[in-house]
Order: structure tokens, then C-alpha cells, then sequence
């Protein structure tokens, strides 16, 4: 359960910052797409559907990449869980360098 969190933390993160530069340099330009672009011309257009889309994608995306990140990070603890004793898991030997040299 902690790696799954940690993970998903990670995941989380790591969407917001992706959907933050989203919406620094794509949104707009997706605005003034969408200000110039006009199926009937002489009719007034909406301008707060980009906006309110990228409100919504910056909530989304992070919680998703949250969910999606617990989710991998679970199953990736429950196969190497598994493997783990049959296989022989990971071994890590430290080494004191912290002694001065002769």
C-alpha cells in the first residue's frame, strides 16, 4: 500500500506539472483559436469554453495520473510480492567509504 501511494503521489505530481505547462502554452493559443474561428459569421461566439475546459483538464488529469500511478504502483508491489521469494528479489550490499584513507 505505501509504494501504490507513493507512486500515485508521484503520478499526481507529475500530471499537475504536465497540465500546469498545458496550460501556460497551449491554452492560449487554443483561445485565440477559437476567438477567430467562427462557423457563422456575424454571430457572436463563446469565449468561456476554453477557459472553463482547461479549469476542468487541470483538476482531471492530475487526480487521473493519481489513480492510474496507486493502481500501478499496487500491482507492481503485488507481482514483485510474488516473485519475489521464488526468484530471489533484489539485493543490495552497502560499503562504509566514510573511513579517511592511510
Amino acid at each position: 500500500m505505501p509504494f501504490g501511494l507513493i507512486i500515485g503521489a508521484v503520478s499526481g505530481v507529475a500530471g499537475l506539472i504536465g497540465t500546469l505547462l498545458f496550460a501556460v502554452f497551449y491554452l492560449p493559443v487554443m483561445s485565440t483559436f477559437s476567438e477567430s474561428f467562427n462557423p457563422v459569421p456575424g454571430t457572436p461566439t463563446t469565449t468561456i469554453f476554453p477557459g472553463a475546459l482547461g479549469i476542468v483538464i487541470l483538476i482531471i488529469i492530475p487526480v487521473v495520473a493519481f489513480i492510474v500511478g496507486f493502481v500501478q504502483g499496487l500491482l507492481s508491489a503485488v507481482i514483485y510480492n510474488f516473485l519475489a521469494p521464488r526468484i530471489g528479489g533484489i539485493k543490495i550490499r552497502f560499503e562504509d567509504t566514510s573511513k579517511a584513507p592511510l
